[in-house]
């Protein structure tokens, strides 16, 4: 009787949510095709994607790519050949890069570079780096590799680590997704959302949680190759921890606009002060440290700038660039699981300035220019003679070795200036310029001014006449692969781009070239009159030109357009007195 019941029950269940889906049907029409964002899709569904394929082609059977997200990678054959060297690259893209950068010397491609310095090995160098990947989704690629015969595995991986989640169930995403294709389910799943973010419960993963993902990461990779007895090399990632800031808004606190303002008028030690009286009631101000590092570099004390920097780096997570703990990670599981170890980090420090990494070795946050694949180059070779990994005639080490340091001799260490006589980097730079904008929304974005400021060192020219590549620029940002993941709004080029213009006049202010910076400031308010941030950026030229009167309109001109940031300007016509 009982059991009648429960059928009875599930039968008029059923047979009201069909009359209620019939009735929506009805009135609304059956429900549209929702959307698939790109972006979402890369990150969370395809991952699962296998990046190869087996064919048969040209009598032979040869696994060719058929993941199309990034072009540029090779097929290969199914059959390793008994006198190659089979060599994976896996990682982000960094990894990527060493391959597929087109501004990277021919020279310095893995499989010419690694044939030029051992003649005697015929080496197939297969670079399997994904842009974007993050540890977890680059071992989803070990576990595909580790079919296809490899003799050496080299690891570039640590930046990306900002995914909230780690995996992801897909029978449960195919099942919502054409479950949502009736009116009921997707109505009652979008109320349950919005309750669930309206009281704050969906968080990103803490930073405790996220660097203990990394090394459970890390040595599942090093462990399921050392399984196979494959042997791998672990690198650890340096970063441009000098010259750009962390991806956030600036803190609206008047100590910390004080110590900018300092820092900027070259009064370092009273913006030391002012950033340590900061840091004293935010500790865990990633924005701090930064400013206060850039305030002792300044001033020529480069261990505490170093210092500073670091701390601020190690504090600003989740990333897109790997914080100092993951490559103390990456040494510590090299020493206890026996991986090999290339330290590109220390690399990287050795050859910089006062061990201070910055726009001299990076073209952004974490992607060193083409040129240094040199030295990535040279510390991994270095790993496989120092401890013999596929590589065991002794009595030809002292010849291979010559042969790296005469290879290299001419790659570097380059200025910024050298760099910019090699290669054409502008348009990259300036597709960085327009995503940083897009993320910062209406809000002075710190790291859009530090590719800005990179632009005018390596060609003045270009940054002026900056404002008259708006259809050239736009057309470099839609045909660029992150650019595009931007474009589910048509139009977020034409709204990010009087911010734009603000930026290129806050990077000339910086310059101490306001003539510039007030050209660009009024191209901004002609495009956009509403934002109040070129207004600022006037107020703050006309007060350095000692003109207050000017000063004192253009910041009553930006309180006037400001409606969120109105504590901004009130802590700036304090400090500048007006």
């Amino acid at each position: 009787m009982f059991a009648r019941q429960k059928i009875i029950f599930a039968a008029s269940l059923i047979l009201a949510i069909l009359l209620i889906e019939g009735v929506l049907r009805i009135q609304y029409g059956p429900p549209l095709p929702e959307p698939e964002f790109a972006q979402f899709k890369n990150a969370y569904v395809d991952i699962y994607k296998k990046l190869y394929k087996k064919v048969h082609k040209k009598g032979i059977d040869v696994y060719v790519p058929q993941k199309r997200y990034y072009d540029g990678y090779e097929e290969f054959p199914a059959v390793k050949a008994p006198d190659i060297t089979r060599i994976f690259i896996i990682g982000g893209s960094v990894a990527y890069n060493w391959n597929y950068d087109d501004r990277t010397p021919e020279s310095l491609i893995p499989d010419v570079f690694f044939k030029s310095i051992i003649p005697d090995k015929n080496f197939e160098i297969i670079n399997c780096g994904m842009p974007g990947y993050d540890s977890y989704r680059v071992r989803l690629i070990e576990k595909e590799i580790l079919s296809y015969e490899p003799d050496l595995i080299i690891v570039l991986s640590g930046n990306n680590e900002y995914y909230g989640k780690q995996g992801f169930n897909l029978r449960g995403y195919y099942l919502n997704k054409f479950l949502r294709r009736f009116w009921v389910y997707r109505r009652l799943q979008d109320r349950l959302l919005q309750w669930y973010n309206n009281r704050n419960t969906m968080h990103a993963m803490d930073r405790k949680q996220g660097i203990s993902n990394y090394e459970k990461n890390i040595r599942f990779i090093v462990r399921k190759a050392k399984r196979r007895g494959i042997p791998t090399i672990l690198c650890t990632l340096p970063v441009n921890f000098r010259d750009c800031v962390v991806p956030m808004e600036c803190p609206l606190d008047k100590q910390f606009l004080l110590g900018k303002f300092l820092l900027e008028n070259e009064d370092y030690i009273d913006a030391i002060d002012a950033f340590r009286e900061f840091l004293k009631n935010k500790p865990g101000n990633s924005f701090g440290y930064y400013f206060l590092g850039r305030a002792y570099d300044k001033m020529g004390k480069y261990q505490k700038a170093k210092e500073n920097y670091l701390m601020s780096l190690e504090l600003d997570y989740p990333s897109d660039r790997a914080i100092p703990s993951f490559n103390q990670i990456i040494r510590r599981v090299c020493a206890e699981e026996g991986a090999g170890l290339a330290d590109l980090e220390k690399a990287f420090m050795d050859i910089a300035p006062h061990g201070l990494l910055g726009r001299d070795q990076f073209s952004d946050d974490c992607h060193w220019w083409g040129e240094y694949y040199s030295l990535v180059g040279e510390v991994v070779i270095k790993e496989i003679f120092q401890n013999n990994i596929i590589y065991s005639n002794k009595s030809n080490l002292a010849e291979y070795r010559n042969r790296l340091t005469s290879f290299l001799s001419h790659f570097y260490v380059l200025s910024l200036e050298e760099i910019s006589k090699r290669q054409d980097y502008g348009e990259q730079i300036t597709v960085n310029v327009v995503t940083d904008v897009i993320e910062s929304g209406d809000r002075l974005s710190e790291r859009t001014i530090s590719h800005l400021t990179t632009l005018y060192l390596m060609d003045p020219d270009m940054l002026w006449n900056l404002r008259f590549f708006e259809e050239k620029i736009r057309k470099s940002f839609l045909e660029d692969a992150w650019g595009n993941e931007f474009m589910s709004d048509s139009h977020v080029f034409e709204k990010s781009w009087p911010l734009v213009n603000y930026h290129v006049g806050e990077t000339y202010r910086r310059l101490n070239l306001y003539k510039e910076s007030l050209v660009y400031f009024n191209e901004a308010i002609a495009l956009d009159d509403d934002n109040y941030l070129p207004y600022l950026g006037k107020a703050l030229v006309y007060h350095t030109l000692g003109q207050k009167q000017k000063a004192r309109e253009s910041i009553y001109k930006a309180e006037e357009k400001s409606n969120s940031n109105l504590v901004e300007i009130k802590y700036y016509k304090e400090i500048l007195e007006l």
